[in-house]
């Protein structure tokens, strides 16, 4: 009689043995798995954000290098417009292949460059959502984004190599962290100012914006729209969906809400 064969390891997480991580939370950390396949439509979704963001700067009429720029470190040298634009055209071209998954790793690599280096080009031009950007983009290079809703899935599957979808889950983890740090500072920083807390802040900035608000809005909609007591119910609202953002993205029941909330949030910015 012959003995039974040991049971195959769960996918959903690796077995630590011998020589290998210790068993709990740190073994967990590094060695969990799971099926990753929507990181592919974050990483589509991505691409069109680093095309979105390249864009604007790529037609205008005077790029960067035609006007003062202050790169980070003194040696960073300011590449001429020709070496500029040649950077944007590689950034958007990465989030085009970004988009439709192919060389997504690739993809995702040049766009972080891209990105990375004309933010550190220019600290007058620095914004926190370029930033944030950049993070993102580092952490779904960590990833294997090519193996889902992607043309590097179909052309594997085309050679007979269908690509397994699981795969360690620390660098989502390290996205989780960086997002929800980014709305939980935003919210609590925030909430420390009484200004904000009472609308003042965005009522101040709306009042300097008014010529900008369209005309569609004239009327009793723009009459509400520079009221002080609109601001004072939208910040501590705006406030609210900060936290939950950065507070839900941990829970299971709660993170696809999160997800969504964030997406209407940052269209209304818009």
């Amino acid at each position: 009689m012959t003995a039974a064969a040991p049971a195959a390891p769960s996918a959903g997480r690796s077995t630590g043995g011998t020589g290998g991580w210790p068993q709990g939370l740190l073994g967990r950390l590094v060695d969990d798995r799971a099926d990753l396949r929507l990181t592919g439509l974050m990483r589509a979704a991505f691409g069109a954000i680093v095309i979105r963001h390249f864009w604007p700067t790529l037609t205008a009429g005077r790029l960067p290098p035609e006007r003062f720029m202050a790169p980070w470190w003194d040696w960073l040298p300011v590449p001429g417009v020709d070496v500029y634009r040649l950077v944007l055209w590689a950034g958007v071209a990465a989030g085009g292949f970004m988009v439709i998954g192919l060389a997504s790793r690739v993809a995702s690599v040049v766009a972080l460059a891209s990105v990375l280096y004309l933010l550190v080009l220019d600290a007058t031009a620095f914004s926190h959502n370029r930033a944030f950007l950049v993070w993102i983009l580092f952490g779904l290079s960590l990833l294997p984004t090519g193996r889902a809703f992607a043309l590097d899935a179909v052309l594997a599957r085309r050679r007979g190599r269908a690509p397994s979808t699981v795969g360690y889950t620390w660098p989502v983890l390290l996205l989780r962290v960086v997002t929800s740090s980014v709305y939980l500072t935003s919210a609590t920083t925030k909430l420390m100012n009484p200004d904000w807390v009472t609308g003042r802040v965005l009522w101040d900035r709306t009042l300097v914006a008014e010529d900008l608000i369209p005309a569609a809005f004239d009327g009793w909609v723009h009459q509400v729209l520079v009221s002080r007591w609109f601001f004072a119910v939208l910040a501590p609202a705006a406030l609210a969906t900060e936290l939950f953002i950065g507070l839900g993205l941990w829970f299971r029941r709660t993170r696809w809400w999160a997800v969504g909330v964030a997406v209407v949030f940052h269209l209304a910015i818009e």
